[in-house]
Order: C-alpha cells, then structure tokens, then sequence
C-alpha cells in the first residue's frame, strides 16, 4: 500500500505542476516582462470577412451589428463570402447591396468550408488587416479597434483574437470560457502563442495567406501555422464579443467539445516546428499535446488510486490533494463575475465546476470516438 500511496503523491505532483503550475509560470512571465502600450492611434484601412452558409436568420442582424462599431466608417469595407447556401442567404445580402450598403458579396461553389471561404477572401482583398468574423457574433462597439490596436502595437503579431463570451444560461458553458479566455491571454501575453476562436479575431493578410484550403478549422490551424512560422498570436481581453450559438444543455456541450477537441487534437498532430519556431510557441504547442493526451489519462489513474486510499490510513490524503485541485478553482470563479448577483451561488458554483471538469475529462477521453474530426459550423470552439 506504500508504494501505491506513493505513486499516488508522485502522480497528483506531476499533475498539479502541469496544469497549475503551467498557469503559474505563464503568470510570472507576464508580471516581469515589460507592458506594451496598446496603439490606439493604429487606424489603417481594413476590411471585415463575413464567411456564410445559409445563415438567412442571422445575416442581416450581423450586418447591423457591423454598423455598430466605433472604427471609422471611412477605413472599413465588409466583404460577405457565401458558400453556396440553400436558404436566401445570398438574396438578403443582394438587397442590402442594391439599397447602397457598402458591401462586397462573393458567392464560391457548394461545400465550401469556412477555411477555403476566408483564404479566397484573403486572395481578393488588397487591406493589409482583415477581420474575420462570424454571423453569430455580436461585437461590442470597441471590439475592432482593439483588435487593430493590438495588431498596431506588436509588429510581429499576425493575428490577434477576441475574448468571447456565450450567450448560454448553462453555467459549464461560461465556466469554459472564462478559463480559455484566461488561458489563451496568457499565453499570448507570455509565450506570443495563444489560441484564439474564429468568432472573430484580426490578422496580418501577408502573414496568413498560406492558410490551407484543407484545415478542419481556420482558427486553429491559423495560430499554430503563424506560430511554427515565428509569428506572434495574442488574445486582446478588452475587444470582446458574445458568441450566439453555444450550448444551451449538458448534452450539447459534451458533443460540441468532442468535435471540437478532435479538430483541435488533429491540428496540433498535423502541426510541425521550422527554425523561425520560437521556444514559447514549442512549449505551448507541447502543453497542448501533453492537455490532451495525457492529463486525462493521469487524472483517471488518480481517481483510482484515491479509491484505494480512502479505505485505508492515507485516507486524509485524497481528500487533501482534492482541495487543493478544487479550491483554488473555486475561489477564483467565486470572486469572478461569473454568477455576481446569483442567490446560493456558493453551492451552485462547486456543483457546476464539478459537472464541467467531469464532462471536460469525458471529453477528452472519448475524442477518438470521433474519428472524423469534425468541427462546429465555423470552427468555433
């Protein structure tokens, strides 16, 4: 029983020192290294990608959206590539052109990807920063110019993406997002490897033109394509955005994630290292790697040995080496905005963490299941 007791410790240490202690690291970084001041003053011409497939319900309200935004008016074009939809899509843009909206429309052939409908547009436009966006997102006013901003204050950044936020009463679902989102800061701000989601982000033409037709997701297969090519991919936490159709039940979100995750898994096995690689991209790219295939099996093993324990005189160790898995997650979600104003959010909170991190470890476990790949329609996360 010692020597299990012993892996046991020896395993929840590897465990913690690679998730918590990853964050750690990834703090301390970004506390010494020097603050760089956003370029406010950075208002080049772009222009702003709709990719579309028969979203008749969502196009026109996201064209407003778009003319909503605080950056000049003057600097923007919108560029709307349809995939051959099925629904009126394509008509709805039509009349909006002819009563004199400034939009460009592009239709391609049936069954195109969003991948291969943002690297046409990229052929096609002549601005140097393009959005990207989706029809389900709603941008607040500020969202672009920060963006660029960001872009204008890192001349070796190639893409920068917005913070999301879910339009979803399930609380798993917002408790995924303020994670990713504090993640992928993170690692932008420390590494200049951050993931991003297609909702919406900003990116250098020149930098990402070699995206491939091919990708299972245009966003991820963007930041580690710019980051293996030595580029920069930050998160701009003050340009955000709410993301429309997210997963409205438990049952959903585990098969969003799922697709998701198998998408994501294939493109970082898919994804190499060149000499222009940085040592932050490879180390993020290794984290990701390690995320995904090992720390579920890890945490799996861990509950089996905690079971062992617990009837035995190490019991008080699992139990310890639970509260300081959960408590540190809890206090952090408790002091968030997450449920401000919520009555009983005390007891709510830990049980709906404990259903996210239970569907997050099915998740991973049964990516394989999915032997496709596939993502959600746009590639969002």
């Amino acid at each position: 029983m010692g020597i299990i007791f012993l892996l046991f410790i020896a395993l929840a240490s590897l465990t913690w020192l690679s998730t918590y202690g990853y964050l750690a690291i990834l703090g301390g970084i970004v506390a010494v290294s020097p603050k760089s001041k956003t370029n406010h003053k950075f208002l080049p011409d772009i222009a702003i990608v709709v990719p579309v497939l028969n979203e008749e319900d969502l196009i026109l309200s996201k064209l407003s959206d778009l003319e909503k935004i605080d950056y000049p008016g003057k600097c923007v074009s919108v560029l709307v590539v349809e995939g051959g939809s099925a629904d009126r899509t394509a008509e709805l843009v039509r009349k909006e052109i002819a009563r004199g909206k400034k939009i460009q429309f592009v239709s391609l052939d049936k069954g195109r990807g969003k991948a291969e409908k943002v690297a046409h547009a990229l052929t096609l436009l002549e601005e140097e920063i393009v959005v990207v966006t989706d029809t389900d997102a709603r941008l607040e006013a500020s969202c672009i110019r920060e963006l660029v901003s960001l872009l204008g204050s890192d001349p070796q950044a190639a893409i920068v993406g917005a913070s999301v936020e879910p339009q979803s009463s399930l609380v798993e679902e917002r408790i995924h997002w303020r994670f990713l989102n504090g993640l992928w800061w993170l690692e932008g701000e420390a590494l200049s490897a951050a993931s991003f989601s297609g909702v919406c982000y900003a990116c250098r033409r020149s930098k990402v033109m070699s995206l491939s037709k091919r990708a299972q997701a245009e966003d991820i297969h963007l930041s580690l394509l710019s980051g293996a090519n030595g580029f920069h991919v930050r998160l701009g936490r003050k340009a955000r955005t709410m993301e429309l159709r997210v997963p409205q039940t438990l049952k959903q979100m585990i098969q969003f994630r799922r697709r998701r995750g198998a998408g994501y898994l294939a493109e970082l096995r898919n994804s190499s290292t060149t000499a222009a690689s940085s040592p932050g991209w490879r180390l993020a790219r290794f984290m990701r790697l390690w995320h995904f295939l090992v720390t579920p099996k890890m945490a799996i093993v861990l509950a089996a040995f905690s079971l062992i324990l617990l009837g035995t005189r190490y019991w008080p160790w699992p139990l310890f080496v639970f509260s300081v898995f959960a408590l540190p997650l809890y206090i952090l979600l408790f002091c968030s905005s997450l449920l401000k104003g919520e009555k009983n959010r005390w007891w709510k909170l830990p049980l709906a963490l404990s259903r996210y991190l239970a569907l997050t470890l099915m998740s991973m476990l049964t990516l394989h299941l999915n032997s496709q790949g596939q993502v959600p329609l746009g590639g969002r996360s």
